[in-house]
């Protein structure tokens, strides 16, 4: 058996909130809950403390909030992609962005290829520009 551990770097701060209430209608769940999953994540305002002082108000309408129960599954319901990212026969097991491919085979030069590759497929995956929705 092979396995590769991974730790999505940013994972929630870069979680898109228009492509989440999609994919949130996309599974049907009711419209008052992607109301409620919209107003937690869609324009939400930040302030830093920088030597004591606060800062004027940042605002975001990228990222699931750190600590909110909710955030590791709804970063899972985003993340529903990666998996068609993997190779034939490799496998994942994902809590929200910590993420382990892994492969069993006798061919241990094969395993390891086939992780690698997969690996790769998923961070072009990662890296590539989300979908424009203004776009035809």
């Amino acid at each position: 058996m092979v396995c590769l551990f991974l730790d999505i770097c940013g994972a929630f701060d870069n979680v898109i909130s228009n492509i989440l209430i999609e994919d949130l209608i996309k599974i049907g769940l009711p419209p008052k809950i992607c109301w409620f999953v919209y107003q937690l994540t869609y324009f939400r305002d930040a302030q830093l403390v920088i030597n004591g002082t606060l800062s004027l108000s940042l605002v975001s309408n990228r990222e699931v909030p750190q600590g909110s129960i909710l955030s590791p599954l709804l970063f899972n319901i985003y993340a529903k992609e990666f998996k068609r990212q993997l190779s034939k026969n490799c496998q994942i097991i994902q809590f929200a962005d910590d993420i382990t491919l892994f492969m069993r085979s006798d061919d241990l030069k094969a395993s390891l290829k086939t992780i690698e590759n997969s690996a790769n497929n998923l961070a072009k995956f990662l890296l590539s520009p989300p979908p424009n929705p203004n776009l035809p």
